[in-house]
């Protein structure tokens, strides 16, 4: 999946050949290519405004559509719907399996959020809300227009453009209610 913010549409890629072939054809493109306001519905139908950042989590594709300031889904119909709206500008989007979630980098709120997929509800991640660079617990670290996300296992990397560092957010226990922190940025714990 290839997101074009300029045209505002989604490409689905499919490999020719082979698992080994670096050969791609254009399965299937998701959005008018008109901008403007947000419109749900079918492929040829639906309309984005700047989507950035995609992922795929189970038979869905989320897609952090910047300019609607939504996250929006499309199901492996290519049907589009939207079930997060009121963010400000999200750049990115990350699925992780464990939990069932999908985390949105919030950029111009400076947070990241977390959407559960089972109930709807979305939540603050980490963040404070004030731009900065700061560690801590999860609702007192600060970051500056995190821009890129990336999940593996229960750990979220960051990458907070105007802080200019990569985070971590790790959680401290496998509870639903998990703790969590943000460590400093890669380039102090390499050394």
């Amino acid at each position: 999946m290839v997101c074009d913010a300029t045209l505002g549409q989604v490409f689905f890629l499919q490999r020719v050949g082979g698992a080994q072939s670096t050969s791609w054809v254009l399965s299937n493109t998701v959005g008018t290519g008109g901008g403007g306001a947000l419109v749900d519905g079918a492929a040829g139908v639906a309309v984005f405004s700047n989507p950035h950042g995609v992922t795929e989590l189970g038979d869905a594709v989320y897609v952090a559509d910047t300019g609607s300031n939504a996250v929006r889904r499309i199901s492996a119909a290519f049907i589009v719907s939207t079930p997060v709206v009121g963010l400000h500008s999200p750049m990115d989007v990350a699925g992780c399996e464990q939990d069932t979630c999908v985390f949105i980098a919030d950029t111009m709120n400076n947070k990241v959020k977390k959407l559960d997929l089972a109930s709807g509800f979305v939540s603050d991640f980490a963040g404070s809300g004030d731009p900065g660079v700061s560690d801590g617990k999860w609702d007192k670290a600060a970051f500056f227009r995190p821009a890129g996300l990336a999940v593996e296992g229960r750990t979220v990397y960051v990458v907070d453009m105007l802080g200019h560092t990569a985070r971590i957010i790790c959680p401290v226990d496998n509870q639903a209610s998990a703790r969590r922190t943000v460590l400093p940025p890669l380039s102090a714990l390499v050394s």
